[in-house]
């Protein structure tokens, strides 16, 4: 079972709405505060600061550009390589013209098995130049050229460094996205925070309370993509909605599911749920969402704000949740 908690707000949102809430909560904080104490002047000094260092954080695609670099060229090594290979394989029948198939030596079969799969085609360079060591004179005198043997060799040495510069930095990269998934998802959490007091410190002056709304241009609108599952292995993601959600309150769900009906769930983030749960919704039509009553999604009580997804279905399902106003 595949099981991921996502924040889908982009993180220049985040960012943005960070900062509007530090300059808007410094000139009301004392009004904050009376919600909840721990909003001081200190507090939001370190909001700003967070701010400034979320900023400086790396997106997804300059780690990844950094990544991709070994993998062009290790695969630019293997391209020249190929040439080689091909001679190898001719001055290896002239190397041991008495012996059946001594192409096979350096492993001609597997190399043409490997096709374009540079990972496959490595391996078989690797072993073809293992068997160099005790077969390279022999290659000299059936005719190969020693610049050529060496050539290969170096290439070969060139395309596994590359291979485990590249491996070693998708794990760094990977670290490195985790963190800063961590650090937006804490900074997010802060703007809940003050929108959450704002709601209380504000409750009788709407114009107040709109102004740290977390999201100030329209009801909160979020997607989820799921990669296919299956029953006894179901994809399952969620995301935790900002709105404050009650029994009567609607729920707008585009779904594309074309595999079959996908199971929605509203509960408690900090309480476990049954991955068998859930209300079955099929996909929609064009321009006709669901529209669910957040109890009818599994909602009780304040809190219940996780929507969690699964999908059990051979295909791939994309959602769309729009919370709807209070009242439509």
């Amino acid at each position: 079972m595949s099981t991921t908690t996502t924040t889908t707000i982009p993180h220049d949102v985040i960012v943005q709405r960070a900062y509007d809430f530090y300059a808007l909560g410094v000139l009301r904080q004392t009004t904050l505060a009376g919600a909840d104490n721990q909003l001081t002047m200190g507090w939001f000094a370190d909001l700003k600061t967070k701010t400034d260092a979320a900023v400086l954080l790396p997106s997804y695609a300059q780690l990844r550009a950094a990544d991709s670099q070994f993998t062009v060229q290790r695969n630019a090594h293997i391209k020249e390589a190929r040439g080689l290979m091909q001679d190898l394989f001719y001055y290896a029948k002239k190397a041991y013209p008495q012996d059946t198939a001594p192409d096979e030596y350096f492993g001609h079969s597997k190399y043409t098995r490997a096709g374009s799969n540079p990972v496959e085609v490595l391996k078989v360079m690797q072993s073809a130049v293992a068997a160099l060591t005790t077969r390279y004179d022999a290659l000299l005198n059936g005719g190969m050229a020693k610049e050529k043997l060496d050539r290969l060799i170096g290439l070969t040495g060139l395309a596994q460094t590359d291979t485990t510069s590249q491996r070693v930095a998708e794990g760094t990269t990977s670290v490195a996205t985790s963190n800063t998934g961590r650090e937006f998802e804490e900074l997010w959490n802060l703007c809940r925070l003050v929108a959450e007091a704002a709601v209380v410190a504000y409750r009788t002056d709407a114009v107040q309370r709109r102004l740290f709304l977390l999201y100030p241009d329209g009801p909160e609108e979020r997607s989820l993509t799921l990669q296919p599952g299956t029953g006894a292995a179901p994809t399952i993601k969620a995301l935790v909605l900002d709105s404050m959600l009650s029994a009567g309150r609607r729920l707008s769900i585009t779904i594309e599911a074309p595999g079959g009906p996908v199971r929605v769930l509203l509960h408690n983030p900090a309480m476990p749920y049954s991955p068998d749960g859930g209300t079955a919704l099929a996909a929609t039509d064009k321009n006709k969402p669901h529209r669910c009553k957040a109890a009818s999604l599994g909602w009780v009580q304040a809190g219940d704000q996780e929507l969690v997804v699964i999908n059990d279905t051979a295909a791939k399902v994309c959602l769309k949740i729009r919370v709807l106003e209070v009242g439509e």
